[in-house]
């Protein structure tokens, strides 16, 4: 089975401009979903050329499914029984791709992986082509199963540090500052649009996987507002570390004679989303009980 992963797209250059309500998100979104075109590309270092290509577009609710390609100079190669030798044929254009689905009204990105588009470049690659196509600056989080993070860390004797990633929030910025005990303002006020915060102990019981602090970071990964590194000991006394991007992605299964097959592509990623979503609410419910409750 191949895996679909899926990540959520915040508005990071222009956030403070959102915040003083100079501008939308629904504005900036439908920005990005304007500027994404076969017609716009990017290259890399080494001489490969970037873009999408064979698109559908759902104009209505801003979805679209198609193909990211990676396009550079190479060989193909083929085996001819007659001669009992292999055939090498150069092609300029010779390309590896991968199929995604993306729900830009909602923010959230569905992709495949391939081994010249794992999933960092992915990510990279769809925040330049949308500053490039759209001039909106965005950030993908990878989308964590955060039930499998609880599991997880689980495995650890002791937790002795945390390192978190964090970007300001699309969505509420009351439940942020709660859950990561930042001023959104004083975020602003400094201009600083990525943040990264580092939580080390000498103590010999380590880092509480079930403080506040902990849980509440959990909850900003599942939001999509962080991504989470955890370093320790296990239980045999081995280093551990436990990355919420590489341990913990929300996956979803797509058999790997339809991982280009447009229409199981948007099925399993619109599937994907919705529990995504589901997953959302249900936090910022908690969160909202909570509060009641103070």
């Amino acid at each position: 089975m191949g895996k679909m992963y899926f990540a959520k797209m915040n508005v990071n250059e222009e956030i403070f401009e959102v915040y003083d309500g100079d501008k939308s998100i629904s504005e900036l979104t439908k920005k990005v979903f304007s500027g994404i075109s076969s017609s716009v590309d990017i290259h890399d270092e080494f001489g490969g050329r970037i873009k999408f290509f064979d698109l559908d577009f759902d104009t209505t609710l801003l979805r679209v499914t198609g193909n990211l390609g990676y396009i550079k100079k190479g060989v193909h190669s083929s085996y001819d029984p007659e001669t009992d030798d292999a055939i090498d044929t150069t092609d300029d254009n010779k390309i590896e791709y991968i199929s995604f689905y993306f729900d830009v009204q909602n923010e959230i990105l569905a992709y495949m992986s391939a081994l010249a588009l794992g999933r960092k470049k992915v990510l990279d690659y769809f925040e330049r082509l949308i500053k490039k196509g759209s001039g909106v600056g965005v950030v993908f989080i990878q989308a964590a199963n955060i039930t499998d993070i609880q599991r997880e860390i689980l495995r650890f004797q002791r937790i002795s540090k945390l390192v978190v990633r964090l970007v300001p929030p699309n969505g509420d910025k009351k439940d942020f500052e709660e859950l990561a005990s930042l001023s959104v303002d004083r975020i602003q006020e400094s201009n600083a649009t990525k943040i990264e915060q580092s939580f080390q102990t000498q103590r010999k019981a380590g880092i509480k996987r079930d403080s506040a602090l902990v849980q509440n970071y959990i909850k900003t990964t599942g939001l999509g507002y962080s991504e989470l590194k955890f370093s320790g000991k296990d239980k045999t006394g081995n280093d551990l570390e436990i990355s919420s991007n590489q341990n913990t992605p929300y996956t979803r299964n797509v058999s790997r004679d339809q991982v280009k097959n447009h229409t199981v592509i948007s099925e399993v990623g619109e599937a994907g989303v919705l529990s995504i979503l589901k997953n959302r609410t249900e936090i910022a419910l908690g969160l909202k009980h909570n509060k009641t409750q103070k």
